[in-house]
């Protein structure tokens, strides 16, 4: 099974490189990460359809008295708070990633430790109709972190859970006609990360 570490580079968001990072209960102040299993890419597009299937993704600050939506292409300050909200038309399975400006190996952010029971999944189940909000009083928050520049959230949709990342994979996102063969939806955001 997946550790949190594994795919998160820290606990504490205030020493992050990544664009969105995980602060939870218990994390260590000086946390370090293991080196990342991840090291197979899985090419994938940034919105693909599948089927009926609808996603719908939204990116709110969160730090504000009220929740400023983050379009495309909109400025992030490293520090803010943001949670990340999506539902899907069909149950299915998810998980959703963090590629920060430098361009590093994109970071699964959730199922993350603090997750609940998904906390050691390969991926969260999702029901129909169903929104799930990550960020927002659930055991674990998220912040924008450095490096500046341009950074994306990815989320990822399948039927099943097997048909997901594997430990070792992670999703190279690009406009591609030769994208994985295996059927998945998906929705992303890229926003610029400023100080």
């Amino acid at each position: 099974m997946m550790r949190r570490r594994d795919y998160l580079r820290a606990a504490r968001p205030v020493a992050l490189a990544l664009a969105i990072g995980l602060a939870g209960a218990g994390a260590g102040a000086g946390e370090q990460p293991e080196p990342s299993k991840r090291t197979r890419s899985v090419l994938v597009k940034p919105d693909q359809e599948f089927g009926a299937v609808e996603l719908d993704m939204r990116f709110q600050t969160a730090g504000r008295r009220e929740r400023t939506t983050v379009r495309s292409g909109d400025a992030v300050a490293v520090g803010e708070r943001v949670v990340i909200c999506f539902t899907s038309s069909a149950a299915g399975w998810v998980t959703v990633w963090s590629r920060d400006a430098a361009g590093n190996v994109p970071v699964r952010i959730y199922p993350n430790e603090y997750a609940g029971a998904t906390a050691d999944d390969v991926a969260a189940p999702v029901e129909a109709g169903a929104e799930t909000c990550l960020g927002d009083g659930d055991g674990f928050r998220l912040e924008v972190g450095p490096p500046t520049g341009e950074a994306e959230v990815y989320l990822h949709y399948t039927r099943e859970a097997s048909e997901q990342f594997d430990e070792t994979a992670f999703p190279q996102i690009r406009t591609t006609r030769d994208p994985d063969s295996r059927p998945y939806a998906s929705r992303h955001l890229q926003y610029r990360v400023v100080r």
